[in-house]
C-alpha cells in the first residue's frame, strides 16, 4: 500500500500547473520532507504517509505544516529546469514540391525497363494516359534523379504494349504526374 501511496503521491506532484509539486520517489515516501538521516521514530508511519490528503497540493500542505522547502519554484530549481527557457523549435524542412519524370519505358525480349526520376518517397504507378495502371506490384519506390528498373513484362497488363502512351504519378496523388511518353521496343 505504502507503494502505491508513494505513486499517487508522485502523480498528484506531477501536475504544476494546477499548483502541484513534482516530487522524487523519495520525497514522496516521506511527504514531510525531512532528510533520510532524520530520526526514525519522529518520521510519520507508514499509514500516515499512505493517507496523506492528495486532493490539496504539496506546495499548499507544505505550507500549512511552515515547510517552504516544498514549493513549484524550488522544486524546479531542485531539478535543474529553468521556467524561463523556451524549448528549442526544430527547424522546419524546406518545402519541396514532388516532380517526377519518366524519361523512358522500352520492352525488348519481353523485359520492361524503365527510366525515371521522383524527388519524394511514395511509390509512383505507371499508368496509361487514360489513368489505368498496368502493374499490381510497387517496383517504382526508389527516389532520385535516374532510376532503372527492369521488370519481365508478365509483372504488367496487357494495357503496356509497344506504342502505348503512359505516365509515372504520385501514389497517393494522381494530380502529380510527369508527362506522357510512348513506348518503345
Amino acid at each position: 500500500m505504502v507503494a502505491g501511496a508513494s505513486f499517487l503521491a508522485v502523480l498528484a506532484g506531477g501536475c504544476t500547473r494546477q499548483g502541484y509539486t513534482t516530487l522524487s520517489l523519495d520525497q514522496a515516501a516521506a511527504p514531510d520532507h525531512r532528510p533520510a538521516t532524520a530520526d526514525l521514530a519522529a518520521r510519520p508511519s507508514s499509514e500516515q504517509r499512505a493517507t496523506r490528503d492528495l486532493s490539496r497540493p504539496l506546495d499548499k500542505q507544505a505550507d500549512a505544516r511552515g515547510d517552504k522547502s516544498a514549493t513549484a519554484d524550488k522544486t524546479t530549481r531542485d531539478v535543474g529546469l529553468d521556467r524561463s527557457t523556451k524549448p528549442d523549435s526544430a527547424t522546419p524542412a524546406p518545402d519541396v514540391t514532388p516532380s517526377v519524370t519518366l524519361f523512358s519505358v522500352s520492352i525488348v525480349n519481353g523485359v520492361v525497363t524503365v527510366v525515371y526520376g521522383k524527388n519524394f518517397p511514395t511509390c509512383v504507378h505507371l499508368l496509361t494516359a487514360g489513368g489505368t495502371i498496368v502493374h499490381t506490384q510497387n517496383f517504382f519506390c526508389t527516389s532520385g534523379s535516374s532510376v532503372s528498373v527492369t521488370q519481365p513484362l508478365t509483372s504488367f497488363t496487357t494495357d503496356l504494349a509497344v506504342g502505348a502512351q503512359v505516365k509515372l504519378c504520385h501514389g497517393n496523388n494522381y494530380g502529380i504526374c510527369s508527362a506522357v511518353i510512348t513506348v518503345t521496343s
